[in-house]
């Protein structure tokens, strides 16, 4: 079975880095790309070890450029942990973490509002736990994990990181409905697969 999941799990993750969501401010040239939607539902549907295929790229030619790559793909490995199971470490001390490291950075201490979004995880935390709240809990822990990521490797003045406030608000919500909106599809999908096959075995299709 697990042969057989190999092919259409490893295209949706193949396409989903090929479709871009939006660009990522500050970086001049990347954007995020609908992995930030597909990993938290893979892990989710198929098993957290599936994600290790967001991090292989054919592009990887030096030791500086592994780390850079891999530590930009941070955020994916902590949403689909956080979307697939709900817990302590990935809802509270992860996003208190990040909240500190980019507080008591230079340019991070002046745009300190903006680390305020990952409170909401936190908050999630102690409401019942739902598939919307674990959506919710995956995209701004993605967006903690990424911003931290990107204040210590980027260059973004804190006037840029003010400004993203609002944007961040509607970019966040987006992405935790569209990650519902995909696992509800997948499950959907598997489950009448699931019907048909016992069908065929019983001999009713």
């Amino acid at each position: 079975m697990k042969k057989l999941l190999f092919i259409p799990i490893f295209v949706m993750i193949c396409i989903s880095k090929l479709i871009p969501f939006n660009w990522i401010v500050g970086s001049h040239c990347l954007m995020f790309s609908c992995t930030s939607i597909m990993a938290p539902v893979i892990a989710k549907q198929f098993g957290l070890a599936w994600i290790s295929y967001f991090f292989l790229s054919k592009n990887i030619f030096s030791i500086s450029y592994i780390f850079f790559h891999l530590i930009h793909r941070l955020p994916l490995f902590f949403s689909a942990l956080a979307y697939k199971k709900q817990h302590w470490t990935t809802s509270l001390l992860l996003p208190i973490v990040c909240m500190i490291l980019f507080i008591t950075n230079n340019v991070g201490a002046i745009a300190w509002t903006y680390s305020l979004y990952w409170l909401i995880p936190v908050g999630l935390f102690f409401v019942k736990n739902s598939l919307v709240s674990r959506a919710l809990t995956a995209s701004f822990v993605a967006h903690a994990v990424g911003s931290v990521v990107w204040l210590y490797t980027g260059d973004i003045s804190a006037p840029v990181w003010i400004a993203l406030i609002p944007v961040v608000f509607c970019e966040r919500l987006l992405i935790a409905g569209a990650i519902v909106g995909v696992d509800v599809l997948i499950a959907h999908v598997r489950s009448t697969c699931v019907a048909s096959s016992l069908l065929r075995k019983v001999g009713l299709a």
